[in-house]
C-alpha cells in the first residue's frame, strides 16, 4: 500500500473529482446517483490535474479520483488511516524537480480497491453511508479485480504514467483478456435521472471490460494510449417479454387449425361410412399442440443480426448491443475524443431490432419470423410432437370405448407400427400408432366390432401423412404462412413502444467519449473513457493518466576543474590530461596544443616535437554558456650529458726533449678541451697536447673538458723537465686547495709551500685587494667591492734549476647586505646610493613598475590602448615567471604568494576600474617586498 506521510502530499489540490447536481461514482459494480448534496455546488465539475509548481517532469495516474469529495468534507474514514492516505493508495504519482537525470525508480502500485470500504459518504443532516462494498447499502458495489497504477519521472524531459491492466514496466497489458481487471457496470437508468419514464425499462446497463490508459512524454514526443476490453449496452424491458406472450397466443391457435385440417382430410367420414359401425359408434377427434415446447424452441437462443451489433434474448427479455461493432469491431485504436455512440447509430440499433423481430424470413434469415418458420415448418421439428387422438364412443347403451393415438410424426412415418402397449408408444411416438381398446376386450361381440373399427381407422391414418406433409411442410405452407401473418401486426404494436424506450436509454451514451485526450498548461491527459452525467453537469473520466515534462532539458552552466602546467624535456610525452567537466553532454574544444600533442576521446596526450612554451585553452560549452581553462606546456631542450675526461699520466723529460703527445680522451664527442699550466712551447690543439719545453721545472697541468651546456670536467698531471746540465733541482710547489671568501672581508690566509724556500714565487690571477706576501709565504688580503666571482690563480716558483707552476680556484662571494661601509673617505652617502640602486634593480621593483603601468592603462581603458596593455601584460608575465623560479620550492616566501593572489583578484574583477584598483594594490605589495630582494642577483632572479 502506498501511504504518503507528507502533509503537502495529502493536502495538495486534486484535480479530478466527481461532482454534479447528482453526485455520481463508478467502480466494478454500478454507477449510481446520489441526491444533490447541500455542501456540493451544482456547478462543480471534474477538475484537471495540476503540475506541482517546482516540478520539471510529472506523472500521475488513477482509476477514479474522489479528491474533490474529500476537499468538500464529504468523505470520512472509519479506520486509523486518514481519507488522504486511503485515496493516495488508489493512485500513483511522481515528480522530478532537478536538472540532471535522476534515474529514480518508478512508483508502481496495486490499487487497493478494498480500502474504499473504509470510507463513508456524508449525505448531510448527519446521514452517512458506506462508499463501497461487495453488496449492501453502499454507494458503490462490485469487484474490480487486480488493477495497477504506475508513475515515473526519471528526468526533466521524461514522464510516464499508466493505470488499469498494466505490465510491471507500466505499459498496457495487451495480452490480457480483460478478466484480470474485472468488469465495470454503469447503470444507464441513473444517467437518465427523472427525464424519462422508466416504466418499460426493467434495467439498462453499460458493461465495460477492463479499462486502462498509458501516457508518456519524452522531450517533444508525446504518446497516449488506452485500452477498453469490451463495451456492451444491456437493456431489459417487459416489452420484449410481450413478444413471447404474442408467440404463445399465436402458436396456441394451432390446435384448431390442425383439427380442421384433419377433419377435412376425410378420415372420420371413411370410418363412419362403414355399415358395421355407423349406427353403433360415435367418433371424437382431438389435436394437442405442444405450445410451450414450440414457444420454448422459438425463443431458445438469441436472435442476432449478421454484423453482431444486436442480439435479443426473448427468454429473458434482454436486448444486448455490442458497441464495438459500431467501431469496426474494436474500441481500441480509435481517434482521440471519439463518441462511443451517435444519434445515427442509435437509429441503426433500433432499425436492427425492428428487423430482427418483424422482417420476413427472406429479408432477415436471422430474425424471429425466420425462426418461427424454421421451427414450425421443419420436418422432425417440435410441431411433429403434436398428438392426434381419435376416440370411439359406443352408442346404444354400449358402455365400453376405444381410442387411437399417435403424433404428427407418426402420421408422417410410413413405417409406423401399431401397438397395444402404451409404454412402447410412449418410448417412440413417431414410430407407433397406439390402440387403446379399453374395456372392449371383455365383450366378445362389441369388442370385436370396435376392434375392427379401430383397425379400419389405423389403416386410413396411413393415407393422412401425405396430406399433412403438403399442408405443413411444403413451401408456401398455408399453416405456417398464416401464423406468420397473424404474428406480424402483433409485433409491430410491440415495437411502437419498444423503439422509443431504446432511444431514451441509449441517448446518454452519445455523451460518452472514448480515448479522451486534452492538454492544459503543459499537462497531457488520456482517459480510456469519459462519461458526461446529466447533460454534462459532471464529466467522469475513468482510467486516467497524466504526464508533463520539458521539451528540452535545462542544463547547469558548464564547469571545468583547474589543469596543472607541465614542464617536460623534448622527447618526453606529456602526462595525459583528462579535462574534468560538468554537466554531462557539454562540448569540449582544445586549442593551442604544441605539435605532436592532440585531444582525442576526451584526453589530451602526445609527445611535443619542438622546444618552447604553449598556452593551451580548453573551452567547455553547453546551452547555458561556456567556460575556459588555460594551462602551459613547457618543452625544454635535452640537457647535455655531463662531460668526462680520462686520467693523464705524468711525464718526466729532459730539457730539450719533446713530451710524449697526449691524446685526451673525453666525452661527449665534440666537447671543447682546454689546458692550463702547460710549460712554455707545449700546446694543446684539437685535444692533443704536444711540444718541447724550453725551461726546466715542474708544470702542474690541468686539462678541462666543457660540453655545450657549459658543464666541465677536469684532470691534472705533471710535466717535470730536468736540465741535465744543471746542478740545481727545479723548485716544487705543494698542492693548494681551492678556496673562497666574501667581498670586503679578510680571507683566510692561503699558505704557498715551495721547495726550496729560496725559489722566487709569483702569484697571478688574484682578485683586487688580495696579494701574495713573500714575507709570510701566504696569500692574504680583503677582496674589494664588486669583486665577486671565480678566479683561476697561478702560483709560479723559479730558481736556477727551472720553473714550476701550480693553479687553484679562488671564489669571491657576495655575502650579506651592503651596509654602506664601502663609502668614500668622508663617510658620505655613496653606500646608501648603491643600496637604493640595487633595490631598484631588484625583480620585485620591476614587477611593481609593470603593475603600476598596467593599472594606469587599465584605468583609462579604451580599444586604442589594448596593444599596449597586451605588451605590458606579456612582460609582466615573463618577469613573474622569473621571480617565481628564483624563489620557488616548497617554502615560497609569503610576499610572492601575496603578489600572486593580487594578480588573481585582478583577473577576476568584473570591470576595468576594479581591475586597475587590484593592480595598484598588488604593486604596493611588490614595493613593500623590494628590500627583501635587494641582495638578489638580478640576472639570475629574472631569468625564465
Amino acid at each position: 500500500m502506498k501511504i504518503k506521510k507528507s502533509a503537502s502530499a495529502l493536502s495538495r489540490s486534486m484535480r479530478i473529482g466527481i461532482a454534479t447536481i447528482t453526485s455520481t461514482a463508478m467502480l466494478g459494480g454500478v454507477l449510481v446517483a446520489v441526491p444533490a448534496h447541500p455542501l456540493l455546488p451544482t456547478t462543480a465539475i471534474a477538475q484537471a490535474q495540476e503540475i506541482p509548481a517546482t516540478a520539471s517532469a510529472y506523472a500521475f495516474s488513477d482509476l477514479l479520483n474522489l479528491r474533490l469529495l474529500d476537499e468538500k468534507g464529504l468523505l470520512a474514514s472509519t479506520t486509523g488511516l486518514s481519507v488522504g492516505e486511503i485515496l493516495s493508495a488508489l493512485e500513483a504519482e511522481q515528480s522530478w524537480k532537478g536538472v540532471a537525470d535522476n534515474g529514480q525508480a518508478a512508483t508502481p502500485s496495486n490499487l487497493e480497491i478494498e480500502l474504499l470500504e473504509s470510507l463513508n459518504l456524508n449525505l448531510g443532516s448527519g446521514l452517512e453511508i458506506p462508499l463501497f462494498s461487495d453488496a449492501g447499502d453502499s454507494l458503490l458495489k462490485g469487484n474490480l479485480g487486480l488493477l495497477g497504477a504506475f508513475a515515473n519521472a526519471p528526468s526533466q524531459t521524461n514522464a510516464v504514467a499508466s493505470v488499469g491492466v498494466i505490465s510491471d514496466s507500466g505499459t498496457l497489458d495487451l495480452d490480457s483478456d480483460g478478466g484480470n481487471g474485472g468488469n465495470a457496470t454503469i447503470d444507464l437508468t441513473k444517467l437518465l435521472g427523472n427525464t424519462v419514464d422508466l416504466t418499460d425499462v426493467a434495467s439498462a446497463q453499460l458493461e465495460l471490460g477492463a479499462l486502462s490508459s498509458y501516457a508518456s512524454k519524452n522531450g517533444t514526443e508525446i504518446t497516449r494510449e488506452y485500452q477498453i476490453a469490451d463495451a456492451k449496452a444491456r437493456i431489459k424491458s417487459p416489452l420484449v417479454e410481450d413478444v413471447v406472450s404474442e408467440l404463445q397466443t399465436v402458436v396456441g391457435g394451432l390446435d384448431s387449425v390442425l383439427e380442421t385440417l384433419l377433419d377435412e382430410s376425410g378420415v372420420l367420414d371413411g370410418v363412419l361410412s362403414n355399415p358395421l359401425v355407423s349406427a353403433a359408434l360415435g367418433l371424437e377427434l382431438t389435436v394437442d399442440v405442444p405450445v410451450n415446447e414450440l414457444v420454448d424452441a422459438i425463443i431458445d437462443g438469441e436472435l442476432k443480426d449478421n454484423s453482431g451489433l444486436v442480439s435479443i434474448d426473448l427468454k429473458t427479455g434482454e436486448i444486448l448491443v455490442d458497441l464495438e461493432m459500431l467501431h469496426g469491431g474494436n474500441l481500441n485504436g480509435q481517434p482521440a475524443n471519439t463518441n462511443l455512440l451517435t444519434s445515427a447509430q442509435i437509429t441503426q440499433i433500433t432499425d436492427t431490432v425492428t428487423s430482427l423481430l418483424t422482417a420476413s424470413p427472406a429479408e432477415n434469415p436471422n430474425g424471429l419470423m425466420a425462426r418461427v418458420q424454421n421451427i414450425l415448418g421443419a420436418e422432425g421439428g417440435a410441431l411433429n410432437d403434436t398428438e392426434v387422438s381419435i376416440a370411439l364412443k359406443p352408442l346404444s347403451g354400449v358402455l365400453a370405448s376405444a381410442e387411437v393415438k399417435t403424433t404428427l410424426a407418426g402420421l408422417l412415418n410410413p413405417n409406423a407400427q401399431t401397438t397395444n402397449d402404451k409404454a412402447t408408444y410412449e418410448g417412440a411416438k413417431s414410430d407407433y400408432v397406439y390402440r387403446d381398446l379399453g374395456g372392449l376386450l371383455g365383450l366378445p361381440i362389441a369388442g370385436n366390432l370396435v376392434a375392427g373399427v379401430v383397425d379400419v381407422i389405423v389403416g386410413l391414418l396411413g393415407s393422412l401423412g401425405g396430406t399433412l406433409n403438403d399442408a405443413l411442410f411444403n413451401t408456401g405452407s398455408t399453416v405456417v404462412s398464416g401464423l406468420l401473418s397473424s404474428l406480424d401486426p402483433l409485433l409491430d404494436e410491440v415495437l411502437v413502444s419498444l423503439n422509443p424506450v431504446l432511444e431514451d436509454v441509449l441517448g446518454p451514451l452519445v455523451a460518452v467519449t472514448v480515448n479522451k485526450q486534452d492538454e492544459e498548461a503543459g499537462l497531457y491527459r488520456v482517459s480510456a473513457l469519459e462519461v458526461d452525467v446529466l447533460s454534462g453537469a459532471v464529466n467522469l473520466p475513468i482510467a486516467n493518466s497524466y504526464v508533463s515534462a520539458l521539451d528540452v532539458a535545462a542544463v547547469d552552466k558548464p564547469t571545468i576543474e583547474a589543469i596543472a602546467d607541465q614542464n617536460i624535456t623534448l622527447g618526453d610525452s606529456i602526462k595525459d590530461v583528462t579535462p574534468v567537466v560538468a554537466p554531462e553532454g557539454v562540448t569540449v574544444e582544445v586549442a593551442g596544443l604544441p605539435e605532436g600533442v592532440k585531444y582525442e576521446n576526451g584526453v589530451i596526450s602526445g609527445k611535443p616535437t619542438k622546444v618552447g612554451d604553449s598556452t593551451v585553452t580548453v573551452t567547455v560549452t553547453n546551452a547555458s554558456g561556456s567556460v575556459t581553462e588555460t594551462f602551459e606546456i613547457t618543452v625544454a631542450a635535452v640537457a647535455a650529458a655531463d662531460p668526462t675526461i680520462a686520467d693523464i699520466a705524468d711525464q718526466n723529460i729532459d730539457l730539450g726533449d719533446a713530451i710524449a703527445p697526449i691524446n685526451t680522451v673525453v666525452t661527449p664527442e665534440g666537447a671543447v678541451v682546454t689546458a692550463s699550466g702547460l710549460p712554455a712551447e707545449v700546446t694543446i690543439t684539437d685535444g692533443v697536447i704536444s711540444g718541447t719545453p724550453t725551461v726546466a721545472g715542474t708544470s702542474n697541468v690541468t686539462v678541462t673538458v666543457t660540453n655545450s651546456a657549459g658543464k666541465t670536467a677536469s684532470t691534472g698531471f705533471t710535466i717535470v723537465v730536468k736540465d741535465p746540465n744543471s746542478t740545481v733541482d727545479a723548485p716544487t710547489i705543494a698542492p693548494i686547495e681551492d678556496a673562497e671568501g666574501p667581498e670586503e672581508e679578510a680571507i683566510d690566509p692561503i699558505e704557498v709551500v715551495v721547495t726550496p724556500e729560496d725559489a722566487n714565487v709569483e702569484v697571478d690571477g688574484l682578485p683586487d685587494g688580495v696579494d701574495y706576501n713573500p714575507e709570510t709565504g701566504k696569500i692574504e688580503g680583503t677582496p674589494g667591492k664588486d669583486t665577486a666571482g671565480s678566479y683561476d690563480v697561478t702560483v709560479t716558483a723559479t730558481n736556477e734549476g727551472g720553473t714550476s707552476t701550480k693553479t687553484f680556484i679562488f671564489v669571491v662571494t657576495k655575502d650579506g647586505d651592503d651596509n654602506g661601509n664601502g663609502g668614500d673617505e668622508n663617510g658620505s652617502s655613496n653606500g646608501s646610493s648603491d643600496f637604493l640602486q640595487q633595490c631598484l634593480d631588484s625583480p620585485a621593483a620591476g614587477v611593481a613598475g609593470l603593475l603600476i603601468a598596467l593599472g594606469t592603462v587599465g584605468a583609462i581603458a579604451g580599444p586604442a590602448l589594448e596593444p599596449l596593455m597586451k605588451s605590458i601584460g606579456a612582460e609582466l608575465d615573463r618577469q613573474m615567471r622569473g621571480l617565481i623560479n628564483a624563489t620557488g620550492g616548497a617554502h615560497q616566501p609569503e610576499w610572492v604568494r601575496n603578489i600572486n593572489r593580487g594578480l588573481n583578484d585582478a583577473a577576476n574583477a568584473i570591470d576595468h576600474r576594479m581591475v586597475s584598483q587590484a593592480l595598484f594594490a598588488t604593486a604596493a605589495l611588490a614595493l613593500i617586498s623590494t628590500p627583501v630582494l635587494c641582495g638578489m642577483d638580478n640576472s639570475s632572479s629574472s631569468s625564465s
